[in-house]
């Protein structure tokens, strides 16, 4: 390929977007610095154990909450950056930037360049998405392939070239394999289909599918057999069905909420200033409503309502509906522009700086604030990992809520959480199955009964503690080991 040739070609909203991009990279990069979280240090830890071993396991239990694409991700970036903060947290730094880019495409193909720019700008700095796409979760990579798989989508349609429907075929299996929930890609494309006559055409003759069709389904079917095939081979089971009904229909699961949540909370995760632009967006395209727009329309919806059927509802899962809503927000702005634009230039181009402005600096400091502050508690389990390796041995049974963090700062596999119930956490230490407790001051899932049972249980005595960076005078977690020989007051006795 002739790379002059090509950089010809690009005109100025090109090579603005990729100032955007690399500047959203950069941004990225420069705050991914952080302090693990649980579900960080889970999916790390059983990145560590899939890479030595070729099975996602978690100290000694096999783990299959999230599918197999997410750990070799991790893992193939682990090679360049080590098991660290950055090695974990690269993959969502470097495919969130490139999200900003598939923005940039969907939006010059389904609209003009311009909304395309506007788009981009918007996901920039958007506090969700980039505070996301600093922590070593699954959420942003998933996302990313979640939009490719539109974008590829779109270029199939407009096209009619293959390449373009069996990469879409590739990209949405991706998706799939990094949450199982883009399955809704499959029903948006299926759905699209039989309102665009002349796609089907191209892909189905009366009900039976063509050849091309075939390739496609081939590939997209065939990756997630060899998934589930190795699950299988693995563990014996293709995945946790009860793992996923849990969180999927069980109303009592941590951060479970009513079907509504995300219709009353949709202003505060997208924030109230593109909710508005992008009500408007909506408003003034639909009289100019044409098959294209309507996909990315029908995305939102029926993504919206895969989110909120589900019962586990959290502000990260509606990322991957946030890059259409920028499009939409996108092309409301640029529509602006234009109307003033054609009375006065001079005060169109003032009025597009200051609403911009008035988006993207508050959302750069809420951004930059966010990452900043939020779950800066966790940084102490590092000192609870060293603390680990330096007071106790691999044979010391410990139990805590931060079993993960602490397990992977530590690289034990002796530390489990603690039992749900008083009765479970007894049987245990009649049966001699507990050495430590670390008593968590951050962990929402620790059970209420622990406190009062290590207070008034003489039987444990503090060891030690790891102190809130901020606020010296508060621990974050204290340890607690058990007395297995008599104290004095019960020799006296």
């Amino acid at each position: 390929m002739d790379f002059k040739k090509y950089l010809s070609k690009l005109d100025k909203y090109d090579y603005l977007a990729i100032i955007i991009v690399i500047l959203a990279f950069a941004v990225r990069f420069a705050f991914y610095e952080h302090c693990l979280w649980v579900d960080e240090a889970r999916d790390l830890e059983v990145t560590r154990n899939f890479f030595s071993t070729g099975k996602q396991i978690l100290f000694d239990e096999v783990y299959l909450v999230h599918p197999i694409l997410n750990y070799i991700i991790l893992a193939t970036s682990s090679l360049f950056f080590g098991f660290t903060t950055l090695g974990g947290t690269m993959p969502s730094i470097l495919l969130g930037a490139l999200t900003v880019a598939v923005v940039y495409f969907i939006g010059s193909e389904v609209f003009n360049k311009k909304v395309g720019i506007a788009a981009s700008l918007i996901m920039l700095f958007h506090p969700l998405h980039w505070f996301y796409s600093s922590r070593a979760l699954n959420n942003v990579p998933n996302t990313f392939f979640f939009v490719f798989a539109i974008y590829t989508f779109i270029l199939f349609i407009k096209t009619k070239n293959n390449k373009y429907l069996y990469l879409t075929g590739l990209i949405t299996a991706c998706a799939i394999l990094t949450r199982f929930a883009s399955a809704i890609l499959l029903i948006i494309m299926v759905i699209y289909l039989f309102l665009d006559k002349q796609t089907y055409n191209q892909l189905f003759s009366k009900f039976l599918p063509k050849k091309n069709t075939l390739i496609f389904l081939g590939i997209l079917l065939g990756l997630g057999a060899i998934s589930l095939m190795y699950n299988q081979i693995s563990y014996g089971q293709m995945f946790d069905t009860a793992i996923y009904l849990d969180v999927g229909l069980s109303k009592s699961t941590l951060d479970a909420q009513p079907w509504w949540y995300y219709f009353a909370t949709f202003h505060v995760w997208i924030r109230l200033s593109i909710t508005i632009l992008f009500i408007l967006g909506v408003i003034i395209v639909f009289p100019k409503m044409d098959k294209l727009k309507f996909l990315l329309l029908l995305t939102i919806i029926l993504t919206f309502i895969e989110i909120s059927i589900v019962s586990v509802k959290t502000d990260r899962y509606i990322l991957p509906i946030l890059p259409f809503i920028a499009l939409f927000a996108g092309y409301f702005l640029v529509a602006l522009w234009g109307t003033i634009k054609k009375h006065k230039i001079t005060i169109a181009y003032i009025v597009l700086i200051v609403i911009l402005g008035a988006i993207v600096v508050p959302f750069y400091y809420e951004g930059s604030n966010m990452i900043t502050n939020i779950g800066k508690g966790f940084c102490g389990l590092d000192k609870a990992g060293q603390w680990v390796i330096q007071n106790t041995s691999p044979e010391d049974n410990i139990f805590s809520a931060s079993y993960m963090s602490i397990g992977f700062y530590s690289n034990r596999d002796n530390i489990r959480p603690i039992p749900n119930t008083r009765q479970e956490l007894v049987s245990l230490i009649d049966s001699g199955g507990v050495n430590y407790i670390f008593l968590d001051g951050i962990e929402r899932t620790q059970p209420e009964y622990l406190f009062e049972f290590l207070y008034n249980n003489s039987d444990f005595e503090v060891v030690g503690a790891v102190m809130d960076a901020q606020d010296t005078t508060r621990p974050i977690l204290i340890m607690y080991k058990y007395n297995t020989e008599p104290t004095d007051d019960q020799n006296e006795s």
